[in-house]
């Protein structure tokens, strides 16, 4: 019976757009307590999954602010924030999420791995043909083809892993190279 009401409430509170929605969902991803962050951002998922489009501009705007920020704060990014930000990511990137373009253009070293996963969930939803709009599609599939982020130096041990995600990364395309020769 607890159960039965604990996902009624959470049902409810997914479908219950009372412009609070967000605002308590931010308060529970920021949140101290490892568990209560992890089910925040599988709530988190499913409501943008589901509501992105019913989201007016400013709401739009302020979780795309929000995921840079949180991106930007978070030493240590769950697998579930990359596929939050790969969704908005889908719907925006890159004409509508400049901030993402920015941060991928200027990314240290500790962005990489982020970067890849979020760069790799777009791509796997490109191969599947999960995204319905051709148009997003072609968008997207361009936007990655042009990307190129700035590698990882080798290590001095000659690490594999350093020289595999070395060819990984110099082979994501050519979008900030182009960009950096321009500045």
């Amino acid at each position: 019976q607890e159960r039965l009401e604990s996902y009624n409430l959470i049902q409810k509170f997914k479908s219950d757009r009372n412009g609070e929605q967000l605002r308590i969902i931010f308060q529970l991803v920021t949140d101290s307590n490892d568990f209560i962050r992890s089910s925040s951002l599988g709530l988190f998922y499913d409501v943008l999954r589901v509501e992105w489009n019913n989201y007016s501009t400013a709401e739009k705007e302020e979780v795309k602010r929000s995921l840079i920020s949180l991106l930007i704060s978070t030493k240590n990014v769950q697998r579930q924030m990359t596929r939050i930000i790969a969704e908005v990511a889908i719907r925006e990137w890159p004409q509508a999420w400049s901030a993402l373009t920015e941060l991928i253009d200027t990314a240290d070293s500790q962005y990489f791995l982020t970067i890849l996963r979020i760069t790799g969930e777009i791509q796997f939803h490109i191969n599947h043909q999960t995204i319905d709009n051709q148009t997003r599609h072609r968008d997207l599939s361009t936007a990655l083809g042009e990307l190129r982020i700035q590698c990882l130096p080798f290590s001095p041990t000659g690490n594999f892993t350093s020289y595999l995600f070395t060819s990984i990364l110099l082979k994501m395309a050519e979008h900030i190279e182009a960009k950096s020769a321009k500045r």
